[in-house]
């Protein structure tokens, strides 16, 4: 090598041309695409949740889903699973209201009827007979 410091910057430039053009050919020829759509279906399922609230001793007569624990009728539905772990509250039946009525006539009854055998006891009034 020479001392020469204009054969350095002549080298120094001659390598970053080789380095240019070596990195810019491949690129000018180089294309990108995108890859071919997937026309076959996933082969996993995926997981379904399904979200019960009870547990029972003994198996169910038609298991529509795995489980950790033997559930007898939890998740189940009229047709099939329940979309949604809350009660249906658009169901009744004839007469639902009457019934809930009555029990509730009933509880009060039983209300008043304590109220009234604790106040006999406080205040201890005579009984007398009927007629």
């Amino acid at each position: 090598m020479s001392n020469r410091p204009g054969f350095e910057n002549l080298v120094l430039g001659a390598a970053l041309t080789v380095s240019v053009l070596a990195h810019v050919i491949p690129l000018a020829f180089m294309h990108f695409v995108n890859p071919p759509a997937v026309s076959s279906p996933a082969t996993d399922p995926g997981l379904e949740v399904i979200l019960v609230n009870a547990k029972h001793d003994k198996k169910p007569v038609k298991a529509e889903a795995l489980a950790q624990a033997d559930l007898d009728g939890g998740g189940m539905h009229d047709a099939g699973r329940s979309k949604s772990p809350l009660p249906d509250m658009q169901r009744s039946e004839n007469g639902d209201h009457l019934i809930a009525a009555t029990k509730r006539i009933e509880e009060i009854e039983q209300q008043q009827k304590h109220l009234l055998d604790q106040v006999k006891k406080k205040y201890r009034f005579p009984v007398t007979g009927a007629g």
